[in-house]
């Protein structure tokens, strides 16, 4: 293998100090290699192609109303706002008008958007002085490759692939419209041109439309591009302008969107905001801590590739880059922490972190490359690291066939349970009938009938309780609106006893007035511990 050339620069404010070595970029190979691997990308996520989240189906609901005319509502005549990505259920409509089989393009959006997201971080990357040679890109591109849990969620068919193609995105676009200032404020230096309208703001307004939650990196990118815009010479009257540019495209298209959310439903946040932080913020920590666990668990050695990062970040520094990740990474797992993690989706708001963790461990892995062949002691302390950081490497393997086997029995779960009960409901429930259910995706998708959500995502009145999420309900407003049938969750055989899955489920299955007006007909069974109990409404 040819070794790394290197040329003697002057430093630029990029983390090289004056008459450090830069790496020269590798041979064309590499950009061989890179695409190998965006090619083993998009193998690995179709496989999973078969795979669908229940929940993806309140957003597939949605957009199947908006286009047929309904509007962009959970039921008919009823303005509640329960899918929470926007933007995501415009595209999605954009597609059922299109006559496309909504489950199956969006597995293909999730790819194609998957391989946007792993070019902008292979973009990315290569921002950092250390990134551009062929070996970072190589392993930012392989750490998304390989990883399992990453690649079955971009094609999940929730807007986990449009977000973190968004945020990258954002974070490419205004690392460019910061790099070369329009002018100085050192008299005398030749005026630089950049970008004259901050389109950066653009991709995060877009942003904050695929998520709400979004908005968290208006302040810290924006603050983040006028910090790097001072660091490099800006006049105050440019910085100021851009600014302006700035707030002005993001407040405006937020706005709008956010003026007619609230004229159309009525609310400022989406009803589930309401549903699920209705419980105690310490309750809600908790359980995003314990969501972090399971990121390590299904993506060890990429953590452990990024933990190098302790012992490298004063090998490789370049202090916009590392703020630029960083403050990406601090803005997921923030909102993580504060929402409790996510109950739709496995994983959905940490996994745009996996990215920026797969070009933290590059940089590290060039970082420590480069001190080796320097023949320095000082790269003895993070090598000792990297001998971790490979036994974990080895860990994914292994993850990669138990994911897909994982998924494959959720997707059997969902089949013979949630979509057999919603086609079934479909053929024989008669025009105006009605249900309701707490796993208000798949079933009431393909059943098509009017459904109350009762654990509160679809459903103003129940969203707006006290409690947390599956922890509160309204047992006599559900009752009173009289469904034609009620579908609970046993852990064994209702036929024989009916074990409430839920608090939810007790909740109903212990009312009286419950026990008097409706009976049990039809049981689904998903699988061994899991019934979709059909409890119908007594003539």
């Amino acid at each position: 293998m040819r070794r790394m050339n290197m040329q003697v620069v002057q430093g630029e404010g990029d983390g090289l100090k004056k008459g450090e070595a830069r790496p020269r970029p590798y041979g064309r190979w590499w950009a061989w290699l890179a695409v190998i691997l965006l090619l083993a990308f998009m193998i690995h996520s179709t496989l999973y192609h078969f795979y669908v989240v229940d929940d993806a189906f309140i957003s597939y609901r949605y957009a199947r109303n908006w286009a047929a005319g309904i509007g962009p509502v959970y039921n008919p005549g009823e303005q509640v706002d329960g899918y929470t990505n926007f933007l995501w259920v415009v595209t999605l409509t954009g597609a059922a008008l299109a006559h496309f089989d909504l489950p199956i393009i969006a597995a293909w959006l999730g790819t194609w958007l998957g391989l946007v997201v792993v070019a902008l971080a292979i973009l990315l990357v290569r921002r950092h002085w250390l990134g551009r040679g062929g070996l970072a890109v190589s392993i930012t591109a392989a750490g998304l490759a390989v990883n399992a849990i990453f690649n079955r969620s971009m094609v999940e068919g929730l807007e986990t692939a449009l977000f973190t193609a968004l945020l990258l995105a954002s974070m490419a676009r205004l690392w460019i419209e910061t790099s070369h200032p329009h002018d100085s404020r050192k008299e005398g230096q030749p005026r630089r041109e950049g970008a004259r309208w901050p389109m950066g703001g653009l991709l995060v307004a877009l942003l904050t439309l695929t998520r709400p939650d979004g908005a968290v990196f208006i302040p810290l990118l924006g603050g983040w591009a006028v910090w790097r815009l001072w660091r490099r010479g800006a006049r105050r009257a440019m910085i100021f302008r851009w600014l302006a540019g700035f707030a002005l495209t993001t407040g405006l298209l937020v706005g709008v969107w956010f003026a007619w959310h609230w004229w159309f439903y009525g609310a400022p946040l989406a009803n589930t905001f309401y549903a699920k932080t209705g419980g105690p913020l310490d309750l809600r920590l908790a359980r995003g801590l314990d969501s972090l666990d399971i990121l390590w668990e299904s993506s060890g050695s990429v953590v452990l590739l990024a933990a190098a990062t302790l012992g490298c970040l004063f090998l490789a520094p370049s202090a916009e880059w590392w703020a630029l990740v960083v403050l990406g990474i601090a803005g997921r797992v923030g909102f993580h922490l504060y929402s409790g993690g996510s109950f739709i989706g496995f994983l959905r708001f940490l996994i745009p972190v996996v990215p920026l963790l797969a070009m933290v461990a590059a940089i590290s892995g060039v970082g420590l490359w480069r001190e080796g062949q320097a023949g320095r002691r000082v790269a003895l302390i993070p090598a000792a690291l990297m001998v971790m950081v490979l036994a974990g490497t080895a860990m994914d393997l292994p993850r990669v066939t138990r994911w897909y086997r994982n998924s494959q029995n959720a997707m059997q779960t969902l089949t013979q349970g949630h979509i057999a009960l919603g086609k079934h409901l479909a053929e024989s429930e008669p025009p105006g009938a009605s249900i309701a259910i707490q796993d208000a995706g798949a079933v009431p998708y393909y059943s098509g009938l009017v459904t109350i959500d009762i654990v509160g995502l679809n459903d103003a009145h129940i969203a707006h309780l006290e409690g947390d999420l599956y922890q509160k309900t309204d047992v006599a407003y559900v009752l009173d609106r009289q469904p034609t049938a009620i579908i609970l969750v046993s852990t064994t055989d209702p036929a024989k006893k009916f074990t409430a899955a839920k608090w939810v489920d007790s909740a109903f299955y212990d009312d009286p007035r419950f026990q008097s007006t409706y009976t049990h007909t039809e049981t689904f069974m998903a699988d061994g511990s899991y019934y979709l109990t059909v409890f119908t409404r007594k003539q």
